[in-house]
């Protein structure tokens, strides 16, 4: 904090009497963050300094819960502001007002924009415009994740729509058709039941808040009140650069949770294996026993001839004794503590998109030199943590690929070459066995060869004889 100018802080926090030295009531100015503040008595400016010292420390001992990926940004910053002011939707309007007249007010606005413009102007739109992006919406700001989210979808819709057909021309291939208007199931729909509901909603006001979550969870990258297995994030590595800046990805040392888990028989009968996770979650056991949804919905390959699973997450308060399962497609698993690289990716996963990943990471971690794949490099997992009706750039998507630490392959492996070393070489025991044998052996050829000499003294096959004596 800034200097004020009295000195009855120091002096309170001391203990001892200060001089007495005039305040003017109206005109008390002190610096907090960066930005002016107006007081009209000196005792606001303790209270000020102390609730900011308290916040200060709060944040940096508390652990991460939420599980957004780690961003950087100011959050006094115009671009904060104004990124806060129009997108975010928890937002009061009163305080997206407040926003939005200090982000205009900031001199720092213009000198910005200014700059954005000169390099554009400067270096062209092709080298200029990641500087430009990275001065007007910074890293960490819902606009930057957005732009970039955008430029994925370019690539990432054409594949979706390849992959639809594909599926749609698989199916046809098949022998399976179109479900007639007439061979279709009629739904019953009970007024009174629709009334009823609508009445509810309207008295209940937990409905209503339930409701009100839902539908910004349309617009919300991560939604809320949804439980994720617990995590810390340990470390990070440099991934490629996307717009002037590398993308992190995490290393994230997971705690053990339970998931009830679904093998799909191709990677396109997702929607299949998510109804049969889905029923089995909200009371399809034998327990007839509902549980709350949980996230991320992870999507595993098993590698190179093994089959794809879906998985859930268990909820804590069930982990422990989970429900059966009334069929025998769903089964109950742990999954043990782990390290795992987790990479973000915005936009839809596609089979090609997710492919883009895995290279990435798979590459950053081979630049790194610090972690390799635990298991084979087709081993990977996607986690989706949207539902299907969030806006396709503000979908979160992540691929994760359980690591270890290289030092400890090394040793490994290390241990297995002594231990293979030792095997071959002989001992001193089998040495003293060989040369006893060999001994043995010299003694018989000799005999062999006083026996192979005929009464004039010479001997038969004297040329072999010759070519053993010496080999004797």
């Amino acid at each position: 904090m800034a200097a004020v100018s009295s000195t009855s802080g120091v002096s309170k926090a001391s203990g001892l009497t200060p001089p007495a030295v005039p305040v003017p009531r109206s005109r008390v100015i002190i610096s907090l963050k960066g930005r002016s503040s107006r007081v009209t008595r000196p005792q606001h400016r303790y209270r000020h300094a102390r609730l900011t010292t308290t916040t200060r420390t709060t944040c940096a001992g508390s652990e991460t819960t939420s599980p957004e990926p780690t961003v950087k940004r100011k959050s006094a910053s115009w671009q904060s502001r104004l990124d806060r002011a129009l997108l975010d939707v928890d937002l009061k309007p009163q305080a997206r007002f407040r926003n939005i007249q200090r982000a205009l007010q900031d001199p720092a606005l213009v000198a910005d924009v200014q700059s954005a413009i000169a390099a554009v102007r400067e270096k062209g739109f092709g080298a200029g415009h990641p500087e430009a992006i990275e001065t007007l919406w910074p890293e960490g700001t819902t606009a930057r994740r957005d732009i970039e989210a955008i430029v994925s979808l370019r690539d990432q819709i054409p594949e979706a729509v390849e992959e639809l057909q594909a599926a749609l021309n698989k199916s046809r291939a098949a022998g399976a058709s179109e479900p007639s208007r007439s061979s279709m199931p009629e739904i019953e729909i009970d007024p009174t039941t629709v009334l009823t509901s609508l009445s509810s909603l309207v008295t209940d006001e937990e409905k209503q808040k339930e409701l009100e979550e839902e539908l910004k969870n349309v617009f919300r990258s991560t939604p809320t009140g949804l439980e994720t297995p617990k995590y810390e994030v340990v470390g990070s590595v440099e991934g490629p650069v996307v717009l002037g800046r590398p993308e992190q990805i995490d290393l994230r040392q997971y705690e053990t949770f339970s998931i009830a888990r679904t093998v799909m028989d191709s990677p396109t009968s997702q929607g299949e294996g998510f109804n049969t996770l889905a029923g089995y979650l909200f009371g399809g056991n034998v327990s007839n026993q509902s549980m709350a949804m949980t996230m991320p919905v992870e999507t595993s390959s098993g590698g190179e001839g093994q089959p794809s699973t879906m998985s859930f997450v268990l909820p804590a308060a069930n982990a422990d004794a989970p429900p059966e399962p009334n069929s025998s497609d769903v089964q109950i698993a742990q999954v043990p503590a782990r390290l795992a690289a987790v990479k973000t990716f915005p936009g839809i996963a596609t089979a090609a998109e997710v492919e883009r990943q895995r290279l990435s990471v798979l590459a950053a971690l081979a630049a790194d030199g610090r972690y390799v794949p635990a298991g084979g490099e087709e081993e990977v997992s996607v986690l989706q943590y949207n539902p299907p009706y969030t806006i396709p750039w503000r979908r979160r998507n992540e691929l994760a690929v359980v690591v270890k630490l290289k030092e400890v392959v090394s040793e490994a492996e290390a241990a297995v070459e002594t231990l293979e070393n030792s095997v071959a070489e002989p001992s001193e025991v089998q040495m003293s066995k060989a040369v006893a044998v060999d001994e043995e052996a010299a003694t018989l050829a000799v005999d062999e060869v006083d026996a192979a000499r005929t009464e004039d003294g010479e001997i038969e096959g004297s040329e072999d004889v010759d070519v053993d004596e010496k080999n004797v």
